[in-house]
């Protein structure tokens, strides 16, 4: 399982981004932009949401096997 982290960064026109990331520059496999925190928390809490209920349902499929 993935564990994600906000990523405050500046791109090649000074401009501030935050990156929702499974990883840093080079070792990372997913990643979205978005131009504000506010945003960027947003998604993050979508995904940590996501990533537990995806858990609890294969805990549920290991139990009936």
């Amino acid at each position: 399982m993935s564990t994600w982290e906000i990523i405050k960064q500046t791109s090649v026109q000074g401009v501030v981004e935050y990156c929702v990331s499974d990883g840093q520059v080079g070792e990372r496999t997913f990643s979205w932009d978005f131009s504000t925190l506010k945003e960027a928390k947003e998604c993050l809490k979508e995904l940590e949401v996501e990533q537990w209920v995806n858990q609890q349902y294969l805990c549920k499929l290991q139990r009936m096997i």
